[in-house]
């Protein structure tokens, strides 16, 4: 049984908040919403949260300062950011605060759940089993990290991480991998920056690559494709999808993944 999340949602939309509200608690998990981010702030203060949905425009305290006042009280609380129209220069200041994500609005409802998945597996307790298949997975965030451990190692599969660029292209250096999945946008090194470097190593390790940030990466994912990437996946990706991908990508590079 997955575990139930506490979850925060913050917007000044009262029927953005109700919606979150009734697709959640039919999952089984907890909700608490606040109107603005003062209100999120005292809830916070409150109470423990796994993860923190937060539109980026209210008034008062803008989204900004509501994630970065949420992430000095809970450190390890995952934030997704959400907004109805391009705001590049506050998205870019979220990411630097470590968000997991940003939705569009209006959004898929299937990509909140995927999100909320994504946390659940993280947390669940791994028992790895020894695999022929090598994966290594990079990315700055934790939360992606634990997430691919888990589902790949269920899979059968041997996962190794690297937290930034340039520690995947040393795994790469002293290892063989059969895939990566590679984070578009990182701090240091980009994803695409990694990706070239990582072909110079070996131009033959099939690339997978994922964003959280739909909005404002399109040239990073235009030459990512030019480079020969195998895919360009959105967080919050769902396990059947990673699943179907990596079965893909190796069945084309001829590995059998037994």
């Amino acid at each position: 049984m997955k575990t139930s999340l506490s979850i925060l949602v913050v917007d000044d939309d009262s029927g953005i908040r109700d919606l979150f509200e009734r697709i959640l608690e039919s999952q089984g998990h907890q909700i608490e919403k606040a109107a603005d981010g003062f209100e999120a702030v005292e809830w916070a203060g409150e109470k423990s949260f796994d993860l923190a949905f937060v539109d980026l425009r209210m008034p008062g305290l803008n989204g900004v300062d509501t994630l970065a006042k949420l992430k000095g009280i809970q450190p390890e609380i995952t934030m997704v950011i959400m907004s109805a129209q391009p705001m590049e220069e506050e998205i870019e200041k979220a990411w630097k605060l470590g968000v997991y994500g940003c939705m569009v609005k209006p959004f898929d409802v299937m990509k909140v759940l995927h999100i909320v998945e994504t946390i659940q597996v993280a947390k669940e307790k791994l028992e790895i089993r020894p695999s022929g298949i090598q994966v290594l997975v990079i990315d700055d965030s934790a939360l992606i990290r634990d997430y691919f451990t888990v589902l790949l190692s269920k899979q059968g599969h041997a996962v190794d991480v690297a937290r930034d660029g340039e520690e995947g292209i040393q795994k790469v250096q002293k290892k063989s991998y059969h895939a990566i999945f590679l984070d578009i946008l990182m701090p240091g090194l980009n994803g695409v920056e990694t990706l070239k470097r990582i072909q110079t190593v070996n131009s033959k390790i099939p690339v997978i690559m994922m964003t959280g940030f739909s909005c404002g990466t399109e040239n990073l994912v235009e030459e990512a494709y030019s480079l020969g990437v195998w895919a360009v996946l959105e967080k919050a990706i769902d396990s059947a999808e990673i699943e179907e991908t990596l079965e893909s990508v190796l069945k084309k590079s001829g590995v059998k993944n037994e």
